[in-house]
């Protein structure tokens, strides 16, 4: 028996053990740990701007923080330590409380304050100074050096906003051909002189003519459009019905304004890409004016300028409309005609004898040694200015060397050609297609069929 008890002593013994440890670490404080961090201050209240964090070892130690001021720096010591104990030759004032409050200790080394504190996690972050003469003398320094850093980072701020501002204004007045000391007015009058220039060239192109330097950079003056009403909306923008002003006399052109909103600026450059591609010329396609980049900010808009047609967009048309026999064969042959031009098939030259990417040796036996040559459409002879052209390229693909055109006769040729009569080539140019036209076999639908419906 006497073992037994003994045994079950044992037993109890790591078991107390165990129990007086976990009691002690909830005991134990949790304090800010850094060697040296530089503080942050408003007013009387002070920050160590400390990131690392650690339970106390022994229950009996508590947060502190220590202050060093000298003519260069502060700086603040934040550790766990025992008050009964001096810390650098310095002992812990009114540490019975769960506010670190700042008591000023009489040193060689500069200024310096301690506190310590209890019963309150990382107490020792924030720093409280004592309501005296010699607090305020101090923390009001502390608190100026603390705000030095913003302020000196909003002055520059503010200077590198300035001379971008002066920077860029200069550049516009440069641009519009004015001086630095020029009057506004007369900057405002040149700026509404190249305004109507702009203009007039928009509307003096033909029906399909684009602008790609619009779409490609933001233009130095914005159309002046006035936004009517919206007349749809998509997934990625409005479409809305705008006035474009063409004179101070009141006169406008109705145009089609589709605004992308900031976050669809992807969108909006791949439509401007598609629009600014020269070869989408043609009377059944959307006639297209410009593209614009408005406002600033999340209030930027990407605008997208082009012709308005009244009756809308094809889907809604048809859903609200049935047609007649007539219609029909309006809108499908310009359906068909502007598909069929921006779906046109293109061939490399020698495509039909040579695959996509050719060795040299096969363009060798197929030029030298077969005498092979680009095929010319026959489209292109109609015309008798593009016929001339075409036999002077011709002639310079010659096999005979000696028989190919020298390259002062191809001078002499253009030179030639610019000086023959506009009046001919075009009065040439349509008795060929009245004579093909009226060919038999070559019977084709009248070109007023491919139209767009207005």
């Amino acid at each position: 028996m006497g073992n037994t008890a003994g045994k079950r002593g044992y037993l109890w013994l790591p078991r107390l053990c165990k129990a007086l440890t976990h009691q002690d670490l909830l005991k134990t404080n949790l304090c800010k740990w850094c060697d040296s961090t530089p503080p942050a201050c408003e007013e009387k209240v002070c920050y160590s701007n400390c990131n690392l964090n650690s339970y106390c070892e022994d229950p009996y130690e508590i947060c502190v923080a220590i202050w060093r001021q000298d003519n260069e720096s502060i700086r603040i010591s934040t550790l766990c330590h025992n008050p009964h104990r001096p810390i650098e030759n310095l002992m812990v004032p009114n540490y019975n409380t769960s506010h670190c409050i700042m008591t000023h200790q009489p040193s060689e080394e500069g200024i310096i304050y301690i506190c310590g504190c209890v019963d309150e996690q990382e107490c020792n972050d924030k720093l409280i100074f004592e309501n005296h003469t010699n607090g305020d003398k101090e923390v009001i320094p502390v608190a100026a050096i603390s705000l030095l850093p913003p302020l000196l980072v909003a002055v520059m701020i503010t200077v590198i906003f300035y001379l971008c501002r002066t920077q860029k204004q200069r550049k516009r007045t440069k641009a519009w051909g004015g001086k630095p000391g020029q009057s506004p007015a007369l900057l405002e009058a040149g700026r509404s002189a190249e305004r109507e220039e702009k203009l007039s060239v928009l509307m003096d192109e033909s029906p399909t003519s684009t602008n790609p330097t619009c779409a490609s950079s933001r233009p130095a003056e914005l159309l002046p459009i006035e936004l009517d009403e919206m007349v749809g909306k998509g997934q990625f923008a409005e479409v809305w019905r705008a006035k474009l002003s063409h004179s101070r006399s009141g006169q406008y052109e109705t145009v089609a304004v589709k605004i992308f909103p900031c976050e669809e600026y992807s969108s909006w450059k791949n439509e401007s890409q598609i629009f600014t591609d020269t070869s989408l010329k043609h009377d059944s396609v959307l006639r297209f004016l410009t593209a614009e980049d408005r406002g600033t900010g999340p209030r930027r808009e990407y605008w997208l300028i082009t012709a308005y047609h009244s009756r809308g967009n094809l889907k809604d048309y048809l859903s609200r409309h049935i047609l007649s026999w007539m219609d029909l064969q309006k809108m499908a042959g310009s359906l068909v005609s502007g598909v069929a031009h921006l779906h046109s098939d293109y061939t490399l030259p020698f495509g039909s004898k040579v695959q996509e990417q050719p060795c040299v040796d096969t363009m060798r036996d197929i030029v030298l040694h077969g005498r092979g040559r680009p095929e010319i459409p026959s489209s292109w002879l109609v015309h008798q200015g593009m016929h001339f052209l075409c036999d002077t390229i011709t002639e310079c693909w010659d096999h005979d060397p000696e028989a190919r055109l020298t390259a002062h006769c191809v001078a002499e040729r253009f030179n030639l050609m610019a000086q023959m009569d506009c009046d001919d080539i075009l009065n040439n140019n349509t008795d060929n297609e009245a004579s093909k036209t009226a060919s038999p076999g070559g019977e084709h639908q009248d070109s007023d069929g491919s139209r767009n419906m207005q």
